[in-house]
């Protein structure tokens, strides 16, 4: 399919659409939510403080760092018992 057709040379120039994907936005819901979560706050400023925090959001953050302490600590755990493993290999008996 053509993008561009000049008649000065005859050509046809060919260009993607939409080559950021903004036409598969509704397929990652996630990350939608996200993206309109940021921007609420700034939506109605006539009618509602644009500094207050939504309690969806602080539990949303909050869950996601419960979810990152326990990953960093179950990586910490895994680390340690390498370690101790190696350490064990230079120990006489």
């Amino acid at each position: 399919m053509c993008g561009l057709f000049t008649q000065k040379n005859a050509t046809c120039v060919l260009h993607d659409v939409d080559p950021l994907k903004y036409d598969k936005i509704m397929r990652d819901m996630a990350g939608t939510k996200a993206e309109y979560r940021k921007a609420m706050p700034f939506l109605n400023i006539f009618s509602e403080d644009s500094t207050k925090i939504e309690r969806a959001e602080v539990d949303d953050r909050f869950d996601a760092l419960q979810r990152e302490v326990v990953d960093l600590s179950k990586s910490l755990d895994a680390a340690l018992r390498r370690e101790d493993s190696v350490l064990r290999g230079f120990t006489k008996k």
